[in-house]
């Protein structure tokens, strides 16, 4: 599995709400790749929330796998 991590501040110097960006990509191996993204005022909760949101999807996939089994 590999996991990519890129942070953005969306408005630059403007500043706003939700101006930081977390795009998350995990790449569990034999399967296709995974992407989330969040947006929060800070980046720890930006991060905080794609991994959840990435956490959430990776349980569906494997949940899923697991069902045809």
């Amino acid at each position: 599995t590999h996991v990519e991590v890129h942070v953005a501040d969306v408005n630059g110097a403007k500043g706003g709400a939700a101006d930081k960006r977390v795009s998350l990509e995990a790449r569990p191996t034999g399967h296709q790749p995974i992407a989330v993204h969040a947006e929060a005022a800070r980046v720890d909760a930006a991060v905080t929330a794609a991994a959840d949101k990435a956490n959430r999807a990776l349980d569906t996939l494997f949940g899923k796998l697991a069902n045809r089994h």
